[in-house]
């Protein structure tokens, strides 16, 4: 870590003074503006964990050597090394003034209110090149600056300032929304998870519940072979017993299903808005994965917050896949959300193949399919059962409309949804 800083400074004091070769001395004298002053102070704040009072000390130097080096006196009689040297020395001293002033402001000053920091790093920045000009007096025999030119060198510093901290806000600001970016894309797989997860446990609840009966029934049969005193009555023990041992196993693992579902809490509400930006986004990422171009549009009237969100994702998503697997290569799929005499209505539209008269009222029973794989086999038909289970759970119902668009409907008694009702 310690070398890690080191390479900054150094760093630092190296692009400082290439930098510092774009420049122009307006006062006929080796006191200059140019953008070592400005790359010096934008990465001060670019690399935080730089000291600014060391740096300043170390790129004061560099620049000083740099400028002695690449001096043309210098470099046509190389023993004029301390002519040259006395010529370019004040300019270490306002890199050296500038770094303690830095080092005296808070830290934090900058993101609370740059415009403050602006000013302070303007007085600063005044307070340095005074001190550049009050060495360069000692070191050297210099004109003494007029009004006008105390104007232009505040004028100078002013936009330097502003215009660097301009530059850096930019920068941070992208990398803001970048972060910010990541943590959505984050945000919405585990929306996503969570919803299969949901969905998941749901029917494993179903199962256990199947299983429970089961295992009640064989016990039963065995009570009663036993009370016959059936051969068989061990046998139908056993059975209970095995059926009680699946019963458990799919206990823990709906345990273990309910511990993932429940491990972040990052989004406990979410509004009706948002819940139907995730599941277009989602489901866009599908129809992309069937080479399909549908276009999905959303009407959302109603924006409240809801703690179902998860239940009610995982409905949208069944909705929005069998709408994207009844369209053949192109179409338009329309999800609308709003409220209607105190129910909330969630509709996917959608101009695909459509719904057969035949097979209206069979759409919700378990395993009931149209849709066939690729090698030919059915698909488990569970997906609308599902919807409809949890529909139900919520007080509310499904509908149904065919006629040049197919249109399912979730119905679903606001007060259900709204806020932490239960």
């Amino acid at each position: 870590m310690r070398s890690k800083k080191w390479l900054t400074v150094v760093f630092i004091g190296v692009a400082t003074a290439l930098m510092g070769e774009l420049r122009f001395a307006p006062f006929g004298w080796e006191f200059r503006f140019g953008m070592g002053s400005s790359t010096f102070f934008f990465l001060l704040l670019a690399f935080r964990q730089a000291p600014p009072f060391l740096t300043g000390i170390l790129t004061g130097a560099v620049v000083v050597l740099f400028r002695v080096l690449t001096s043309t006196l210098f470099l046509e009689d190389p023993y004029s090394f301390v002519e040259v040297l006395f010529v370019h020395l004040s300019a270490m001293f306002y890199y050296w003034a500038f770094g303690l002033g830095i080092t005296l402001l808070p830290t934090k000053l900058v993101q609370k209110n740059m415009l403050w920091f602006g000013l302070f790093v303007v007085v600063i920045d005044i307070a340095s090149n005074l001190t550049e000009l009050f060495a360069r007096s000692v070191l050297q025999d210099i004109t003494t600056l007029s009004w006008t030119d105390w104007l232009a060198l505040l004028v100078v510093t002013v936009i330097r300032v502003y215009f660097v901290l301009g530059v850096y806000a930019s920068i941070a600001q992208h990398k803001q929304q970048t972060i910010l970016k990541e943590q959505k894309k984050r945000y919405e797989t585990l929306l996503n998870v969570s919803a299969s997860l949901f969905g998941e446990s749901y029917y494993l609840s179903k199962v256990i519940e199947t299983v429970e009966n089961m295992t009640n029934r064989a016990f039963y049969l065995y009570r009663k072979l036993r009370q016959e005193q059936s051969a068989y009555h061990q046998e139908a023990l056993q059975i209970s017993q095995e059926i009680h041992e699946i019963k458990k196993d799919a206990q823990r693992i709906q345990a273990g299903l309910a511990k993932l579902n429940n491990h972040d809490h990052t989004f406990e509400q979410l509004n009706l808005k948002q819940l139907g930006d995730f599941a277009i986004k989602g489901n866009e990422s599908y129809s992309f994965f069937l080479n399909k171009r549908i276009r999905f549009r959303q009407e959302i009237t109603s924006t409240y917050l809801t703690n179902k969100h998860v239940e009610l994702l995982s409905c949208l998503n069944n909705l929005l896949a069998n709408a994207i697997e009844s369209i053949d290569k192109e179409g338009t799929i329309l999800l609308s959300i709003y409220e209607k005499n105190e129910m909330t209505y969630f509709e996917v539209t959608d101009n695909g193949a459509g719904i057969a008269e035949e097979d209206m009222h069979h759409l919700c029973e378990p395993g009931f399919t149209t849709k066939y794989r690729e090698d030919g086999s059915p698909s488990t038909g569970i997906g609308l059962t599902h919807v409809q289970h949890i529909v139900t759970d919520l007080g509310g119902f499904l509908q149904f409309e065919r006629s040049h668009v197919t249109k399912v409907c979730l119905v679903i008694p606001t007060k259900r949804l709204e806020g932490n009702q239960q």
